[in-house]
């Protein structure tokens, strides 16, 4: 039903209402334990031969389905009241105007299910239907009347899925083969906490539940005991009181005494409060928190952990996402998908043109819970000191950070961020050039280098060639310099004899010892004292560090 206008009197008008049209829609409906009623040993309600949902509905609900068809027309009076399926049994029960509705989905005998149907349609045809015919469609019937059936038909199954609706636990108000395209039960259960060979779970409150009570005995002692301990009282000595006074003790009263009230009248109290109490109470409130998963927030870092600091409470996180994670996962396989593939098999099958018929497969994708978001954003921000703003993998960090946030604005922030990462194209054409020119630059000073290596190879296979050459220069200058600078005459002779005899002596002490650094220098001897008429040697030959002969005066 929506709100429209509609053009009446060839436009002139215009009609104000509404539209009203058939919708498909699948709704959940949570049910009570204490209304659902199950195959004792099943584990899942797929195992179990069928699944019950006994409940209080209005009256005038059962008479608007049956207006409209879906549930028989038959009289249907006010249920008597039963204390076990009541939602809440310490309200005022109510005794009229309400239908006790049981549905059942599951496995019926088919011999049975195909006489209630023919009975019914006979009796409905005939008018004839009373609240004693349900007594006839619930005898029994042998099971040789199954096989009288046409001869070469299939051999069906004894069982049949089927949905069965009672009122008051004796008029039958539908009876049919399950409609449903799958064949599946409109039913979804989970546990929260899974028992093995149980349909039944374990709730989140029934973990604490002993843990509770003891805290609440806790409570109640210390309430007892500050009756006694908050009020004073007042103990008095009745044979000094006068007679008729009443011992009351009221602001602004005057009590009369025979004495010294001081003597008489002595206010006292039963002690006060043992201190014990208030660290059992706390105690038993943190095993409570322990069992459910429920950890206060504002106590955090001592109801965890004894250790205040961030990798204590970072352990202690661990083991608490860890459980959350596990109900949540719990929570997708056993009751969203399940819901969400039935629903839309559903609407596939009462709605095929909005929502065509195809296989799918469904998968639950989940967000982080406020408190794993918390922990990821700490752990996010911590990993973000350790860098630099100029690292690549900053610019994420930030987005990953500004994602995890309940921000208003969050798109717009992470819309900026992403702008601002990306260059300009005159940005991308500069960097572009700067890089060319930083390769080509880093090529200039690789060539230069290579140069520079290869001259200094030369340079080393030069200094070792003369290296090997230098001996045999010094050779030829020791000869040079023995037959230089003689005159003619017998005495030259001598003398070329002598620096002869000088030089062979001078290379074996070189063959035997090398010089350092490769110089040699010949010493000048003692030489005899020329003649009169024979001038002595002009010249000294000394040699140099090259191995070259210098002349020195």
């Amino acid at each position: 039903m929506t709100p429209a206008t509609q053009p009446i009197m060839g436009g002139e008008l215009t009609a104000v209402g509404v539209n009203v049209r058939d919708r498909i829609t699948c709704k959940l409906r949570p049910v009570m334990p204490q209304n659902f009623l199950i195959d004792p040993v099943a584990t899942s309600i797929e195992e179990a031969s069928g699944v019950a949902i006994d409940e209080f509905v209005s009256l005038h609900t059962v008479e608007q389905l049956q207006e409209s068809g879906v549930y028989r027309k038959v009289s249907v009076a006010s249920a008597s009241s039963d204390y076990d399926i009541e939602p809440d049994q310490d309200l005022t029960v109510y005794h009229d105007d309400k239908v006790r509705l049981t549905k059942y989905y599951g496995l019926v005998p088919r011999y049975l299910l195909l006489d209630a149907q023919a009975q019914l349609q006979f009796l409905e045809e005939q008018g004839e239907l009373e609240e004693d015919s349900l007594e006839e469609l619930a005898q029994p019937k042998q099971e040789e009347e199954v096989a009288e059936t046409e001869e070469g038909t299939e051999e069906e199954s004894y069982y049949v899925e089927a949905v069965v609706v009672l009122a008051n636990n004796s008029t039958l108000l539908k009876v049919e083969i399950n409609p449903y395209m799958m064949g599946d039960r409109p039913v979804v259960a989970f546990p929260w906490d899974v028992v093995p060979s149980r349909f039944w779970g374990r709730g989140v409150c029934e973990k604490g539940y002993n843990s509770q009570k003891a805290l609440d005995a806790e409570i109640r002692a210390r309430i007892d005991a500050l009756a006694l301990t908050v009020h004073p009282m007042l103990a008095m000595d009745a044979t000094r009181i006068p007679r008729g006074s009443r011992p009351e003790v009221r602001a602004g009263k005057v009590i009369l005494t025979n004495g010294n009230p001081a003597e008489v009248l002595q206010p006292f109290n039963f002690g006060q409060v043992n201190q014990i109490t208030f660290a059992q109470a706390d105690a038993l409130q943190k095993m409570v928190q322990t069992a459910t998963g429920a950890i206060d927030s504002a106590g955090f870092a001592g109801s965890v952990n004894k250790d205040s600091t961030a990798a204590g409470i970072s352990m202690s996180l661990g083991a608490i996402i860890k459980r959350h994670k596990r109900t949540l996962i719990n929570f997708q396989e056993s009751f969203l998908i399940p819901f969400v593939t039935k629903a839309a098999h559903r609407y596939m099958q009462f709605d095929p043109e909005n929502y065509p018929v195809a296989d799918y497969r469904f998968d639950a994708v989940s967000t982080l819970g406020l408190m794993a978001r918390e922990y990821e954003v700490t752990q996010l921000v911590q990993l973000l000191q350790t860098m630099q703003a100029d690292s690549p993998i900053y610019g994420q960090l930030v987005e990953a950070i500004i994602d995890n946030m309940n921000l208003s604005n969050r798109e717009e922030l992470l819309l900026r961020i992403q702008q601002a990462s990306q260059s300009s194209p005159e940005e991308q054409q500069a960097a572009a050039l700067s890089q060319q020119s930083q390769i080509a630059f880093q090529e200039a000073q690789t060539s230069a280098l290579s140069g520079q290596a290869a001259e200094s190879q030369a340079r080393a296979r030069k200094i070792a060639t003369e290296t090997e050459l230098m001996p045999e220069e010094l050779q030829i200058d020791r000869l040079k310099a023995v037959t230089t600078n003689l005159r003619a005459g017998t005495e030259d002779d001598k003398e070329f004899e002598r620096r002869l005899k000088v030089a062979d002596l001078l290379i074996k002490e070189g063959a035997q010892t090398p010089p350092p650094n490769g110089i040699v220098t010949q010493q000048p001897e003692a030489q005899p004292e020329p003649q009169q008429d024979q001038p002595a040697l002009a010249n000294i030959m000394e040699f140099a560090p090259d191995g070259q002969p210098q002349r020195t005066q």
